[in-house]
């Protein structure tokens, strides 16, 4: 069950068995009001835990690894960098548990090194169940992904389509940025937080266009001559989006709609903008 830190802001009695605390950036601040509160919120998934209880963390977070000192649960780290090898780690492209190699980076479908901090979440939670090696490793090597998170949709004339509607936040969707080496032609947009997105034009060393909608688009723009990029075009909705992405795009590109924004200004949800989005491709044909 995913909680956000809307609801574990609220818990009264709730207590998980096996917690997870991937990581904690700052976001909703609009909702939080101060990072302190969105931190103490986040944290609250183990504060009823106690020692019978199982808390999965990652140790590259300095954040949760200051939070989580009060913690009464059994602490099982993952770790990306390989700095912490007591749970589960990456070691020159191989994920071990403590010294157990399990699988080969190479081998797993999923795309982007932040699915490989769900991939070692996974595997944690999988041996707290006393599941195989040889059945994690079958998973891994044939599981592409949930809807809205990173979701391959199509290629089109040799060009990939990805939708990640879930990328709430302008380090969602860097992260999705970062899991392409190849050329990227990105939409973004939607709700106006008050956040400015120099953070994201920053990052855009191989995204080659950015489509901008919906009621952020301004900013993103003002962001995008700041910075000197100048790739980027406005439209009203995600459809001239859609459309337009594909026009300037290439054969060999990436076409990644992540959006850095809430849904609301145009769709009641995230999973609506995705069907959406998804619908859009279809009709590209």
């Amino acid at each position: 069950m995913e909680l956000s830190s809307f609801q574990l802001k609220a818990i009264e009695d709730f207590k998980p068995d096996i917690g997870v605390l991937i990581n904690i950036t700052e976001a909703h601040l609009d909702y939080h009001k101060t990072m302190d509160d969105y931190v103490s919120s986040k944290l609250n998934i183990t504060k009823h835990q106690s020692q019978d209880d199982v808390l999965i963390y990652n140790a590259d977070d300095d954040i949760i690894k200051d939070g989580i000192k009060q913690s009464e649960a059994q602490l099982t780290p993952f770790s990306v960098s390989g700095l912490n090898q007591h749970g589960l780690y990456v070691s020159e492209g191989t994920i071990y548990e403590r010294q157990d190699p399990i699988v080969k980076r190479e081998d797993i479908a999923l795309p982007g090194d932040h699915n490989l901090e769900n991939v070692l979440v996974g595997i944690a939670i999988a041996k707290r169940f006393a599941i195989s090696n040889q059945k994690i490793k079958s998973v891994l090597k044939t599981f592409t992904g949930v809807k809205h998170r990173l979701q391959y949709v199509d290629t089109i004339n040799d060009r990939q389509i990805f939708n990640d509607s879930k990328a709430t936040n302008i380090q969602a969707t860097l992260k999705a940025i970062n899991a392409f080496n190849q050329p990227i032609v990105l939409i973004a947009g939607g709700l106006d937080r008050g956040v400015e997105f120099d953070e994201l034009i920053q990052s855009f060393k191989n995204v080659k266009g950015c489509i901008a909608y919906g009621q952020s688009a301004d900013k993103m723009c003002e962001a995008a001559i700041r910075q000197d990029f100048h790739s980027i075009y406005k439209v009203d909705n995600l459809q001239k989006a859609t459309n337009k992405a594909y026009e300037i795009s290439e054969r060999g590109d990436i076409i990644l709609f992540s959006p850095a924004c809430a849904s609301w200004d145009q769709f009641k949800s995230f999973e609506e903008r995705g069907d959406m989005f998804i619908q859009l491709v279809h009709k590209l044909y």
